[in-house]
């Protein structure tokens, strides 16, 4: 009774590391959207040297060059051989969206990164916002819906996704 054509999934933090967990194991998801995906223990991230700063969990003012070091490191830290046998088992296409302002914003895009250098069919998507899981709007103190333009912006992206892979 089910058309596994018509099935997605979507994760958000844990859940979208669940995506890749979900991916690796089973087939018979259409596409998936994995949003700002707590990826570390799937990929194998190991702990940050001792001493060397964390960064607050959402920050602003992020630069490419920001990003791009810490990408750079987290990589480092990365187990390849568990991180690229474990994508490489993904046959579903999946859309990775990062939050620049999270702190975790180097595993979202490892984790795309990956799969895309191992020729999964991944995308990306990237956007600027202070709230971790922003993509749920909440109502207003009058119980109204008022996203802002992030927030309209990767609803827009979420469902064109899924119009596009969802026949």
């Amino acid at each position: 009774y089910i058309n596994p054509d018509r099935v997605g999934y979507l994760g958000l933090s844990h859940g979208g590391e669940m995506a890749f967990k979900i991916g690796s194991e089973y087939d018979g998801l259409r596409c998936m959207i994995a949003v700002e995906p707590a990826a570390g223990e799937y990929l194998g991230v190991g702990p940050r040297k001792p001493g060397s700063p964390r960064p607050p969990e959402t920050r602003m003012n992020v630069t490419q060059q920001m990003m791009d070091e810490e990408l750079a490191e987290t990589r480092s830290r990365t187990n390849m051989t568990i991180a690229n046998e474990r994508i490489g088992r993904i046959k579903t296409p999946i859309m990775v969206m990062g939050r620049i302002n999270d702190d975790n914003e180097p595993q979202f895009r490892l984790s795309y990164e990956i799969g895309k250098e191992l020729g999964k069919p991944f995308e990306w998507k990237q956007y600027e916002h202070a709230e971790h899981g922003f993509i749920f709007v909440r109502r207003n103190a009058k119980g109204v819906y008022e996203p802002d333009a992030a927030q309209r912006q990767i609803v827009a992206d979420t469902i064109t996704y899924f119009n596009g892979c969802l026949k």
